[in-house]
């Protein structure tokens, strides 16, 4: 979840639950959302790598998953309850068409990923979120929660969840998908800054597969971490 982050120097993330977050070499879970929270939700997120360890998930008394990726939906084992609402991460960058149907996909999605937050929260849950990457998908259900369940701006949310996790929420056609499911407009840049430069260019982050294909996006400006590929615009 943090590779990225490291490789590019940027500082530790901050929280306005938590003082300090864990270093970003580390890939652990984080909790999002603390215990007594309006939502009534102690939440967690997390990338695969991290929810996979359900000791360290234990440790951390946290009861259930909630998995956002459609790759990964067989491949949880340890008996730490896992519920799915799973979805793809796509994004072309030469092809509307391709996205209209990864979009098409989220609108039928989307709906189903607070109903099944708020049945954890009813049983007394506490839920780490992942995907794959632990950016996008995962990101947009904590997007979702903090926005409708505990009453964040839609811009301050995602200001404060890619400070929390450095290009999260990279998908821009996914947070656009996110925004009109909400009704709401976003105003912050939905391109992840670049905090290295100056130019006002920004990231799109995806975690491949299915997209972008790796050999569509060799570019220098391109960097590819643990599967995750991330392209500057």
């Amino acid at each position: 979840m943090r590779a990225t982050d490291a490789a590019l120097n940027v500082a530790p993330p901050t929280s306005k639950f938590n003082a300090t977050l864990p270093d970003r070499d580390k890939d652990v879970p984080i909790q999002v959302v603390p215990p007594g929270s309006k939502g009534g939700l102690e939440v967690w997120w997390s990338s695969f790598k991290a929810t996979a360890d359900g000791e360290g998930l234990r440790a951390r008394g946290i009861t259930d998953r909630f998995n956002l990726a459609v790759e990964l939906v067989d491949r949880f084992e340890d008996g730490v309850p896992t519920a799915h609402v799973p979805m793809e991460d796509f994004f072309s960058i030469d092809d509307d068409s391709q996205n209209q149907v990864a979009m098409d996909g989220w609108v039928a999605t989307l709906p189903l990923i607070l109903p099944a937050l708020r049945a954890l929260r009813d049983k007394g849950a506490v839920v780490n979120i992942n995907c794959k990457m632990g950016k996008n998908r995962s990101g947009v259900a904590v997007l979702l929660w903090l926005v409708v369940e505990e009453g964040w701006e839609l811009d301050a949310a995602i200001q404060h969840l890619r400070e929390i996790s450095y290009l999260a929420l990279g998908n821009p056609c996914l947070l656009r998908c996110v925004a009109a499911h909400l009704g709401m407009e976003i105003k912050t840049d939905v391109l992840c800054p670049d905090p290295t430069r100056e130019d006002g260019l920004g990231w799109i982050s995806i975690s491949p597969p299915p997209s972008p294909r790796v050999e569509e996006l060799a570019d220098p400006n391109e960097q590819i971490e643990d599967g995750e590929v991330s392209v500057n615009f």
